[in-house]
């Protein structure tokens, strides 16, 4: 079962890589749509935001302060692989964090990829590439989590999952938001956050 979770998890967020294709526009609508792009873009960001934080605080550290001197198999190799590797609840709200936070970056990593020349069919090809990647290290954190002693200590893949997405959400995207300087484009931000806490909290609750 653990197994199963984490290889779909992995899948399903490398083929977040290629559902841009059904909404980047192409590079003549490109200018007609770049406010309504971009508004959608910081609302999905704020949301990711949102979701990263909360899972931080809700879920992440509070497991990991709760597992403090627990016997469990667990590796630092990737998240959403080692996630699992720990357990069913700590897998599903690190892959929730992980979707909602990769869809606004990957229709701006498509957007630049149609930018530098690639067609939409080939930038979903490489796309496709690196969810191949992907799987292979969710199963490289399983595999080692299976040969590791029964008394890694679970604080090992926590802590450090918790930290990246700290640094995803405070270093690498709060930037970006704090840039808009329309008070209603903030209120949007605002809300998305807000949406993004509401929507973790509730995957958390739900699993407890």
């Amino acid at each position: 079962e653990t197994w199963l979770y984490s290889i779909g998890g992995a899948t399903l967020v490398g083929l977040i890589g290629i559902l841009p294709i059904l909404f980047v526009p192409s590079i003549e609508q490109e200018h007609q749509s770049e406010n309504k792009n971009k508004r959608l873009f910081q609302l999905l960001l704020s949301v990711a935001v949102g979701t990263l934080l909360a899972d931080v605080f809700l879920h992440l550290l509070p497991e990991t302060w709760s597992n403090v001197g627990t016997d469990h198999a667990a590796t630092i190799t990737t998240a959403i692989g080692g996630s699992f590797a720990v357990s069913n609840k700590v897998g599903w709200t690190t892959l929730v964090s992980i979707v909602i936070h990769e869809i606004p970056h990957e229709l701006g990593d498509f957007a630049i990829l149609l930018k530098a020349g690639f067609t939409r069919w080939d930038a979903a090809k490489a796309q496709v590439l690196t969810a191949a990647v992907g799987i292979l290290g969710a199963l490289s954190a399983l595999y080692f989590s299976s040969i590791l002693d029964a008394r890694t200590p679970t604080a090992y893949v926590l802590p450090f999952t918790a930290g990246g997405f700290l640094f995803v959400a405070l270093v690498k995207t709060v930037p970006d938001l704090l840039e808009e300087t329309s008070l209603l484009e903030t209120l949007f931000q605002f809300i998305g956050i807000t949406g993004g806490v509401l929507t973790m909290a509730s995957v958390v609750y739900y699993f407890e």
